[in-house]
């Protein structure tokens, strides 16, 4: 690639040289040591020293809490690999290598070096914000998720209320229907009782005048 792009290789070298100074004087900065303005601070200070032999109380005072703050730094470093803060991916396709400090050399190329941070530039407060916001998620959503199966079940219990009211309204309908039926049955049966008696009736008045007619004209001719 370098061939292709036509890349001086003497520029390469002079670059990895200039990082590895860069490098080099950020490690030093890195240093506790190496904080020329809390050396400073320390130096300057000054307190008045009793008569009587005693020893000055704050140098014991800011080494304290020197020793204080690297703890607590420290402890906040180790904070940040919590499982919590920085979940661990069950990944088979990718292989973590035991060792922090990974260095990668290659013929004609400066060496890289990879090192594992952990969580150091992990935000804590941010991230357990986070968490905190992503739990109340959750439990709004388990919690609405419940609100809908609890209204479907109501819907589903109101349905079949509705289903079994409706048959009970249909199996009322047809009785009332079949007792109506049933009702207008006697009334015609008993209408055209009446009705065959009366004709029965007329039908006996009837044939009765005839024989009187009849017997009134025998009469009539025997007269004559």
């Amino acid at each position: 690639m370098e061939k292709i792009l036509g890349v001086d290789s003497s520029d390469v070298r002079l670059s990895a040289e200039l990082r590895k100074d860069a490098h080099e004087a950020d490690v030093l900065e890195q240093e506790e040591n190496r904080d020329a303005a809390r050396q400073r601070y320390q130096q300057l200070y000054w307190e008045s020293v009793p008569e009587d032999g005693r020893e000055p109380i704050v140098p014991a005072a800011l080494e304290h809490a020197k020793s204080t703050a690297k703890r607590y730094a420290a402890a906040a470093e180790a904070y940040k690999s919590n499982p919590k803060l920085m979940p661990r991916v069950n990944d088979p396709t990718t292989r973590t290598p035991k060792e922090k400090v990974q260095v990668v050399t290659k013929s004609g190329r400066p060496s890289i070096k990879f090192t594992d941070v952990g969580g150091h530039f992990i935000e804590v407060d941010e991230r357990l914000r986070r968490i905190t916001e992503s739990e109340r998620r959750a439990q709004l959503k388990a919690k609405k998720a419940e609100e809908s199966s609890a209204a479907i079940q109501r819907a589903k219990e109101a349905k079949h209320a509705a289903v079994m009211q409706e048959r009970e309204w249909a199996a009322k309908r047809q009785t009332d229907s079949m007792r109506r039926g049933q009702v207008h049955d006697k009334i015609a049966r008993s209408a055209c009782a009446q009705f065959l008696e009366t004709f029965a009736v007329v039908r006996s008045a009837y044939a009765g005048r005839r024989h009187a007619i009849q017997i009134q004209e025998e009469q009539a001719n025997a007269t004559f």
